[in-house]
C-alpha cells in the first residue's frame, strides 16, 4: 500500500558542528521558528548571546533559576564531585537527569571515569540509575537533559566560529538548568 504521509525535518544552523554543510531536499518548505519553548528563560538569555541568525529568537519556556557558574580554583575533579553530589543528595535529582559535556573527546577528559559519591562515576558508559553521563559537545548534540554542566572551558577550538557553536549547542540541552564551570570572562560581541 502506498502511504503518504507528512515528514518534518528540524533543524538548527547554529548548530551546525561539522565543516559539511547540511543540505535539505530542495523541495522541502522552510518555516523559522522564531520561539524557544525548549529551555528556561534564564538558560535562554546566556544561550542567546552565542545564536546568529536573521531572527531574534523569543524565550516562551518558564523563567527557570539562574545559570549557575562554578569556580574550580583549579581543582576541577573535586569541584564537579562536589557539584554532582550536591544535585543529588540536596537537589534530588537522578543520575539520568545529569549530563557533563565537555567540548573535546572524552578520552582526552580530564574527567573521565572520575568517581563519584556513593561508589558512582562520570563516564561514556554509565550504569542506568546509578553514574553519570559524560559525553563531548558534538556527541551529545540533539539530546537533552533537566541538567547540563559544561566543563573544561580550555579545551575550547581557537576558532571564534567554531566555539560559539560549539556553547550555543551545549547550552541549548539542558531543559531545567544549567551549570558553568570555569566559565571564561570573555563572551562573544
Amino acid at each position: 500500500a502506498d502511504r503518504q504521509g507528512i515528514f518534518y525535518v528540524f533543524f538548527d544552523d547554529n548548530q551546525q558542528l561539522s565543516e559539511a554543510l547540511t543540505a535539505l531536499p530542495v523541495n522541502m518548505m522552510s518555516l523559522q521558528l522564531e520561539d524557544n519553548v525548549r529551555t528556561t528563560r534564564a538558560i535562554h538569555k546566556d544561550m542567546v548571546a552565542y545564536y546568529q541568525g536573521q531572527k531574534e529568537q523569543r524565550p516562551r519556556g518558564p523563567s527557570g533559576r539562574s545559570v549557575e557558574r562554578v569556580s574550580s580554583d583549579g581543582k576541577l575533579q573535586p569541584c564537579v564531585r562536589r557539584v554532582v553530589a550536591d544535585l543529588l543528595k540536596s537537589e534530588r535529582f537522578n543520575a539520568d537527569d545529569i549530563v557533563v559535556l565537555v567540548p573535546d573527546t572524552i578520552t582526552d577528559s580530564s574527567l573521565n571515569e572520575t568517581g563519584l559519591a556513593d561508589a558512582r562515576k562520570l563516564t561514556s558508559h554509565p550504569k542506568l540509575g546509578t553514574d553519570v553521563l559524560l559525553s563531548s559537545i558534538r556527541d551529545f548534540k540533539g539530546l537533552e537533559r533537566a541538567v547540563v554542566i559544561v566543563a573544561e572551558y580550555d579545551r575550547l577550538p581557537d576558532n571564534p566560529a567554531e566555539r560559539r557553536r560549539l556553547l550555543y549547542t551545549a547550552y541549548s540541552r539542558p531543559k531545567f538548568h544549567l551549570i558553568l564551570i570555569d566559565e571564561p570572562e570573555t563572551r562573544p560581541a
